[in-house]
């Protein structure tokens, strides 16, 4: 599936370590079945980490927008899971 076949072209994002985010997967934010398997996969697999420091989010995928200044949607941390990122 391309970026032009999703409605929202959206990617997961993995931060293990307090580095840099990594991209775990690619998915239509547009979809709601795909966007809960995709958060509640990422979210069981924090829940499991031996690492307390994993965290997830989902970015807006968008090539003006990369690294750190990507266009998150929203966060999941061990403490609070999933939370919606507000912007402005």
């Amino acid at each position: 599936m391309g970026t032009a076949d999703r409605k929202k072209p959206a990617k997961l994002q993995v931060n293990i370590f307090a580095s840099t985010w990594k991209d775990v997967v690619r998915f239509d934010a547009d979809n709601d079945f795909q966007s809960m398997e995709v958060m509640d996969a990422a979210a069981t697999l924090g829940r499991n980490s031996f690492d307390s420091r994993s965290r997830f989010r989902i970015v807006r995928e968008d090539p003006a927008f990369t690294g750190q200044d990507a266009d998150v949607m929203t966060e999941w941390t061990p403490g609070e899971g999933w939370k919606a990122v507000q912007h402005g």
